[in-house]
């Protein structure tokens, strides 16, 4: 259909509109409703806390003050046709356990589940949701590195840092139901909800969740509480890209994927770019002066063998993405400032204006 004066061509699926592209028929059976969805059922497990954001608008936040390390984040946002769950955290039981925050905050069923990327810790607790009859929007691209021994030694090596009890039933359940692969907007139960695909900063399979009338912005671990976005999946010269991208939505409300909700986003952003930006030209300096990686990267504090996203192991491993990335740029004559992309330019600009940030 065609709304009136807009322009734009809507596709309605049930109690859904999207305004991306006709989806594939398969698809009405997924947001169709000739089937009510069965209430979502409380588990008999402990809630976690919800911090409510906007008129159903929730954020579930994890651990703080611990960087990338930790219980990430998740969310909720209610609506007249169901609820949408931001992420899946880390296992089983941590999936039960976000079903049973949303049944304290509404009667409303779980619908949908959004992951924002396909790392463990956002996603091995999507089975629960699944089995309670949620539906998986993710991006199709699920290869990391962590999972590139394929999925029996991922599971096992999850199951080593969380443990059997967390992971009993476990099963993999991100493979989306509705693969999102570019900008979409969706329109569930009367909210209009923005799903960006900002290329591949962090992961491959990277989504963010825009809600514009709330100015609420899901921005999974493209951003964290220290800044210290990890790359080592992704690409330096996409997060300043996708940085730029989330500046401009003028969020006023970020929730990040691992810490503190960020009350004050465009300064996390700014202390992001400054992180990536300063790793950048470190590295730079090196690949131009003939220095090895590992002369570049013994000036730096060395890694904690037990704790693979601490600040300083973060540091190092992107440090080593970072350069290889700087590597190639400069071996095919574009140097660095041809390296950033557009969507960067000014924050390019700023940096050689200033005095290099500190990785």
């Amino acid at each position: 259909m065609r709304e009136e004066g807009s322009g734009k061509r809507w596709l309605r699926l049930g109690a859904v509109t999207s305004s991306r592209f006709p989806l594939p028929l398969a698809l009405l059976a997924v947001f169709g409703c000739a089937r009510a969805a069965a209430p979502t059922r409380a588990p008999a497990v402990p809630p976690f806390a919800a911090e409510q954001l906007a008129a159903g608008v929730y954020a579930v936040p994890g651990d703080t003050g611990r960087g990338s390390e930790g219980r990430p984040n998740a969310g909720f946002v209610v609506t007249d046709s169901g609820v949408l769950v931001i992420d899946a955290l880390a296992s089983p039981e941590d999936g039960e356990r976000l079903l049973a925050t949303v049944a304290r905050a509404t009667d409303r069923p779980v619908r949908w589940l959004l992951l924002t990327h396909h790392h463990p810790d956002h996603h091995f607790g999507a089975v629960a949701l699944t089995r309670a009859g949620a539906r998986v929007i993710a991006h199709p691209e699920r290869a990391t590195l962590a999972s590139e021994n394929g999925d029996s030694a991922f599971a096992a090596a999850w199951t080593a840092v969380v443990g059997e009890r967390a992971m009993r039933g476990f099963a993999f359940a991100d493979a989306p139901s509705v693969p999102v692969t570019a900008d979409t907007t969706l329109r569930l139960g009367g909210r209009e909800l923005v799903v960006l695909q900002p290329g591949a900063p962090h992961t491959p399979g990277d989504l963010l969740l825009w809600l514009p009338a709330e100015r609420v912005l899901f921005a999974g671990d493209l951003l964290v509480e220290d800044a210290g976005t990890i790359v080592v999946d992704g690409d330096s010269r996409e997060l300043l890209a996708a940085l730029d991208r989330m500046e401009a939505l003028g969020a006023r409300v970020a929730v990040v994927g691992h810490g503190r909700i960020e009350r004050d986003p465009p300064a996390l952003i700014a202390r992001t770019r400054c992180y990536v930006l300063g790793m950048r030209e470190r590295m730079r300096r090196a690949v131009a002066a003939g220095t090895s990686m590992n002369r570049a990267l013994a000036g730096m504090p060395p890694a904690d063998p037990s704790r693979p996203v601490s600040r300083a192991s973060r540091d190092r491993r992107n440090a080593v993405r970072i350069y290889l990335e700087v590597e190639r740029e400069l071996f095919h004559g574009r140097g660095d400032s041809a390296s950033v992309p557009r969507a960067g330019a000014a924050a390019a600009a700023a940096a050689a204006a200033t005095p290099p940030c500190a990785p």
